[in-house]
């Protein structure tokens, strides 16, 4: 049984049109290097504020604060990382609040562009803003080895890719720019090899950042962030082509508008004549054809009231046909007319907003426009729990279990090596050989990413978090699969502004979800600080309720 399933597998994957999957695999290795560096630095950044906390804020000296970073700590160090906690967390929540309030305003401009103009400069501008940051931190960081610095001071490192849209752009463009060069069949691997690539670049990150910082200091980690993000920028300016044939969409939309218009001739069902001539003329025509019949009834036997019922069924329906033809033609001429508008309106012009929403919100066959709001909601819910579980895990762990840098970071280093393998054995076991399909796929993501929560919230020994890290080991296939619903309903030249409106809301959830969990946090410290995980399991039972 299992032999015939192995083979019956590989067979499958021989079948996989491997040239096609391959075929422009140039954002794989930007978001691997993007994530490396973020999962480098992160941990180390939160630590450094932690200590510039204790020492310039509440004026401890230098070596309690740094024995708050050693294991098992108690007594009077655990005193001061009590009081400190609370300080840092409401930081933490205002640098995230930064890191989303610009990029969420930008995303609602940048997919209506990034259609009309591609998805190469979205990329650039993301990339400049990354290495701004990291440099400043690492600028940051130098000086206070000097002098005493403020943690607050960390807050203008984020500014930069905060105004050049950070996450948000970054995320529009790459998966427009995968969308662009896939088809139906090769869509769904690509996005979880995007994943992988993720879980692999955060694995690696996590890994070497505690043995890298021990060995070194903050400032060499952010510079060697900073340096990879402007390697980067330049592999895209030089190397990385343009996804978004402009000339081929033109040609395609010329195409269709002439063969819609033989279509709509063909519809009506009388002469197209009837089009082009006033309803007057019609009506006309109608009334002598009923005196023409009128004339033959008196060589047949025909039921006069039901020719006269016929004919006038007959001339409602061609004024019906023709009033919807019209209303038709009027919504594409102005569709057509904004869509010149947005190839010459700048950036931020309000057409990319009206775009954007009608694109999103207009009517769709087999209701395609439900299932596109429901699975953005439950992609929505998700960076929610998301973005607010990473504002208060690391502290809940210090505070909990007393871990270390180095514990924190060999945990993630599990964590993103369970939801890679996770990712790529569970979608190829269950999608090749159990036939699943891609809905299916994400409720058992949630479903996992519930257990998760539930076995987090429970804890009170480390080893629980780790087999909440295996309850959870298919969470990852649940963002790609969303989003492979809705590239596969969505056509090539509306998925910039549908992939907008997602990112835009994605990128406000820590507007609510930092503020919510912050103070959640806070208030249960001294009682119950994992209780945060019970609001992130609620939210995912919302989302997986979305999906069915």
């Amino acid at each position: 049984m299992v032999e015939s399933a192995v083979t019956s597998t590989l067979s499958r994957l021989k079948q996989l049109e491997w040239q096609q999957f391959f075929h422009m695999f140039h954002i794989e290795p930007i978001v691997f290097v993007l994530v490396f560096a973020h999962s480098l630095s992160g941990t180390v950044m939160r630590n450094e504020i932690i200590y510039q906390a204790c020492t310039s804020v509440f004026q401890y000296n230098d070596t309690d604060c740094l024995q708050l970073n050693s294991k098992h700590v108690s007594g009077y160090l655990q005193e001061i990382e009590t009081e400190v906690q609370p300080y840092v967390a409401n930081l933490f929540m205002v640098r995230t609040l930064l890191e989303s309030i610009v990029p969420a305003f930008c995303g609602v401009f940048v997919g209506s562009w990034s259609d009309h103009y591609g998805r190469k400069p979205l990329l650039l501008i993301s990339m400049i803003g990354f290495s701004c940051t990291y440099i400043i931190a690492a600028i940051i960081r130098h000086i206070s080895l000097y002098y005493i610095v403020n943690p607050w001071y960390y807050i203008l490192a984020v500014v930069p890719h905060s105004i050049l849209g950070g996450n948000c752009v970054f995320t529009v463009a790459a998966f427009c720019f995968i969308s662009d060069v896939t088809d139906i069949k090769i869509r769904p691997y690509r996005m979880i090899s995007l994943e992988a690539f993720l879980s692999i670049g955060l694995m690696m990150g996590a890994l070497l950042s505690s043995y890298i910082y021990e060995a070194t200091n903050a400032t060499f980690i952010f510079f060697v962030s900073g340096i990879l993000m402007c390697l980067t920028t330049v592999y895209i300016a030089l190397y990385v082509p343009e996804s978004l044939n402009r000339e081929a969409l033109t040609k395609d939309a010329k195409s269709e508008k002439a063969n819609e218009i033989k279509v709509k001739c063909n519809e009506i069902p009388m002469n197209c004549s009837i089009i082009t001539d006033n309803l007057g003329k019609s009506e006309t025509k109608l009334e002598d054809s009923i005196k023409h019949r009128k004339i033959e009834d008196n060589f047949h036997d025909v039921d006069l009231n039901e020719v006269d019922n016929n004919n006038k069924n007959l001339e409602n329906g061609n004024v019906d046909a023709i009033k919807n033809k019209a209303n038709e033609e009027k919504k594409q001429q102005q569709q057509q007319e904004d869509a010149e508008k947005a190839q010459t309106s700048g950036l931020f012009s309000y057409i990319h907003v009206k775009e954007m929403w009608t694109t999103c919100f207009m009517e769709r066959p087999f209701y395609d426009r439900s299932i596109i709001l429901l699975v953005t909601g439950a992609m929505f819910l998700s960076v929610f729990v998301l973005d607010g579980t990473m504002t208060v895990f690391y502290l809940f762990v210090r505070e909990k279990f007393q871990w270390t840098v180095r514990d924190f970071t060999h945990y993630e280093t599990i964590s993103h090596v369970t939801s890679m393998f996770g990712a790529l054995v569970g979608f190829l076991i269950l999608r090749k050989i159990f036939r699943m399909s891609v809905v299916t796929l994400t409720l058992l993501a949630f479903l996992s990413d519930i257990f998760r929560c539930i076995i987090q919230g429970m804890a009170y020994a480390p080893w629980h978090l780790y087999l909440a890290v295996a309850a959870g080991s298919l969470r990852a296939v649940g963002g790609p699969m969303c989003r492979t619903i809705v590239s596969n309903i969505v056509p090539s030249t509306d998925l910039g502004k549908v992939f907008a409106l997602t990112t835009s809301l994605e990128s406000l959830t820590p507007l609510i979800a930092a503020p919510l969990y912050t103070s959640l946090y806070s208030l249960t410290l001294s009682t119950h600080p994992g209780i945060f995980n019970c609001i992130s399991a609620s939210l995912y039972t919302l989302g997986f309720s979305f999906m069915v």
